[in-house]
């Protein structure tokens, strides 16, 4: 094995370079340090860090069997971002007699003066596999142990104490398994009156998934973006992730006299469908997304067990109370880091600098924001 690490024993280095079969690109060439390796009857818990495609096998049973496998540990959320952004993949996995306990995946993401690897970016939550509760706490406290002079952020657990925890965020979903009418009834009062006064003003809802509609949704995200300050995913993201995720995406839009007002991209995974992106027109103030949303969960009332709708920072209040006005609940999102959180974690909530360089961005011309988009938003991941 390329990386491995025992309880004991005495260090050594190999050289080796990682080959990536899947694209057939040289991943990397360093020094990694090998510990002595078990004999095949030892039952002493191991740590690996592969590229994930040497342990591909492992990490396909951990998804298959762990309860917590999510859209964000599947082979198609990997794919759509190794081929956007060309992210290089590595597991962390714990072996006991040659089985894998537990794994986590993680991909090196672009930071300066430091190997930065994350779990896994653009994503809302990737914890780490388990195949029983006690394998996640000494997965963690080896990786810190083994491979220390990186920096690691693992999105969806609690630290354990050797690292250190952020706990910004919120996740929250809606239960789909009831029927249409019961989750009408479970909208809030507020958020029933938003659907009328949209249905009133006759918006129009329409959904699928041809290219036509990804391309609708993604100037309207656009524009979202540009207001908020923030720059947007290309393009070319949303065009590979309809490819790679076929007919398992689902596309809404609201739109008033032939002017799209409000989008939502969905992404289905097995009982779990997942509210991804959402947009809307800056003049939107009748209802439209309010409309768009109860639209989405009428039509999948009963198909899917749940609606995943994202993370939410906990300040944000207003994309908390529309969570909450449809009926979803929300559950702590805490993040992990090796060895030391950072200042700045949300985008939801902007610090005075990022203040300062949100409206920087608002007031650059199209064109030069466009530019930009395309090689920097893979440092934001």
């Amino acid at each position: 094995m390329a990386l491995l690490h025992e309880l004991s024993g005495s260090p050594r280095t190999v050289n080796r370079t990682c080959y990536s079969g899947v694209n057939g690109h040289f991943l990397e060439q360093r020094r990694d340090p090998v510990l002595s390796q078990p004999s095949p009857c030892s039952k002493s818990p191991i740590i690996t860090f592969e590229p994930l495609e040497h342990v591909q096998e492992q990490w396909r049973a951990l998804t298959s069997l762990s309860p917590q496998a999510t859209l964000y540990h599947s082979e198609r959320w990997i794919e759509a971002l190794r081929l956007t952004y060309g992210f290089r993949f590595r597991a962390a996995i714990v072996e006991r007699g040659g089985i894998a306990d537990a794994g986590v995946l993680f991909a090196r993401v672009r930071r300066p003066f430091t190997r930065w690897w994350v779990s896994l970016p653009f994503s809302d939550a990737c914890p780490p596999l388990a195949l029983e509760a006690a394998a996640n706490a000494d997965l963690l406290s080896r990786l810190g142990a083994c491979f220390g002079n990186d920096r690691f952020e693992i999105r969806g657990i609690t630290a354990p104490p050797e690292w250190q925890s952020a706990e910004h965020f919120l996740s929250w979903e809606l239960d789909l398994s009831g029927s249409a009418p019961g989750l009408y009834r479970a909208l809030e009062t507020n958020f029933r009156r938003n659907v009328a006064k949209a249905r009133k003003s006759g918006a129009k809802i329409e959904h699928g998934s041809s290219p036509e509609m990804v391309d609708r949704f993604y100037r309207l995200h656009q524009q979202s973006r540009r207001r908020l300050g923030l720059p947007c995913q290309p393009l070319r993201f949303f065009q590979i992730v309809r490819q790679v995720f076929g007919d398992s995406i689902d596309v809404w839009l609201a739109s008033y006299q032939e002017h799209d007002t409000a989008a939502v991209f969905l992404l289905g995974q097995g009982d779990t469908l997942y509210y991804k992106w959402s947009a809307r027109d800056s003049n939107e103030s009748w209802g439209a997304g309010h409309l768009l949303t109860w639209s989405l969960a009428e039509h999948w009332a009963g198909k899917f067990r749940r609606l995943d709708l994202g993370r939410s920072d906990i300040r944000n209040f207003g994309l908390n109370r529309f969570k909450h006005g449809l009926g979803g609940r929300s559950n702590a999102l805490p993040y992990a880091f090796f060895p030391i959180a950072p200042h700045n974690l949300s985008s939801e909530v902007l610090s005075p600098k990022r203040r300062i360089l949100a409206d920087i961005w608002r007031r650059l011309p199209e064109p030069i924001c466009r530019g930009i988009e395309r090689f920097a938003y893979q440092y934001l991941s």
